[in-house]
């Protein structure tokens, strides 16, 4: 149901589609591209997991909830240093 709301149908890191992974930690849904990234930077920084497959606890369904794309990138987007590119979608 999260997924099909506003922002969040569209992938957080890149605006692609077809967001079925999410970050459970950064409260953010992504695509299977950026969901790839996130596993690599590791469980420490980026808690990904898969929405029809993995366990969801209340409290990370709580959070997506609470956070989701748009204020998530509203946050981390405004801290992007000058030169760094955002991804875009594949």
């Amino acid at each position: 149901r999260l997924r099909r709301e506003g922002a969040n149908t569209q992938c957080a890191d890149c605006s692609g589609d077809d967001t079925r992974f999410a970050s459970a930690n950064l409260g953010v849904f992504l695509c299977n591209r950026c969901y790839g990234l996130h596993r690599a930077l590791g469980a420490h920084v980026t808690k990904s997991k898969v929405l029809a497959l993995d366990n969801w606890t209340e409290a990370d369904v709580a959070h997506l909830a609470a956070v989701g794309n748009a204020n998530a990138n509203s946050y981390y987007l405004a801290r992007v240093p000058p030169g760094v590119a955002v991804p875009t979608p594949a």
